[in-house]
């Protein structure tokens, strides 16, 4: 992790150049006064080559820290931007289950036409979010003069839509209808002397985002 050591270094580089220029510039001084003339050239020329050297390193070490600064704030930009889907994806996960009007009328093109028939519509009428959607289904059913039965004893057991019924004709026009609107069923069949209905049912489950 980036602590700030790193953005200390270019102003320490600065500082022993600085002191390199100083101790250069007496030893080129002493050794020009004792008659050492390369001695004297060498310490001259290190003592004005070092504040170059160091003002180089140190903006080397400070662009190395602002690159190590940038990688850092990139690593976090992408961790909120995952945190951020993750959490639309919940939300998208965990809204209620609605039928638009699109989906409505997706659902009564396909019933139209068809003679209607008995069908019983169930739910959990105690879970606010399975009767909802209850209503709607019940609702378009009606509209295209259904009669529907209702039962909202369920338990929570069921998840998501249930189409129970005995293979028929009646019941691949149910399924078509859903399949139109977009709404995902999972079909059962229902035995003579297994359901309290006749026909054809349809349960309206807990939302899939909560089931465990």
């Amino acid at each position: 992790m980036h602590d700030g050591t790193m953005a200390s270094f270019p102003t320490h580089v600065e500082r022993v150049s600085f002191v390199v220029a100083v101790v250069s510039g007496i030893v080129g001084a002493v050794a020009g006064g004792s008659g050492w003339p390369i001695t004297a050239v060498v310490a001259g020329c290190l003592a004005a080559a070092a504040p170059i050297a160091g003002r180089y390193a140190s903006q080397r070490l400070a662009r190395k820290a602002e690159l190590e600064a940038d990688a850092e704030i990139a690593v976090a930009y992408a961790k909120a931007d995952a945190a951020l889907a993750e959490l639309q994806a919940t939300r998208d996960k965990l809204r209620p289950r609605q039928i638009s009007q699109d989906q409505a009328e997706a659902f009564v093109r396909v019933l139209a036409g068809a003679e209607p028939f008995e069908i019983v519509v169930a739910c959990n009428h105690h879970e606010a979010e399975p009767y909802a959607l209850h209503q709607q289904v019940t609702a378009l059913f009606e509209h295209c003069g259904y009669k529907v039965g209702y039962y909202g004893g369920m338990t929570n057991s069921t998840v998501g839509i249930e189409v129970n019924g005995d293979t028929s004709p009646q019941k691949t026009l149910v399924m078509a209808a859903l399949t139109a609107a977009g709404l995902s069923f999972v079909e059962y069949p229902r035995y003579k002397d297994e359901g309290m209905f006749g026909g054809i049912c349809v349960w309206i489950g807990v939302h899939p985002g909560l089931s465990m």
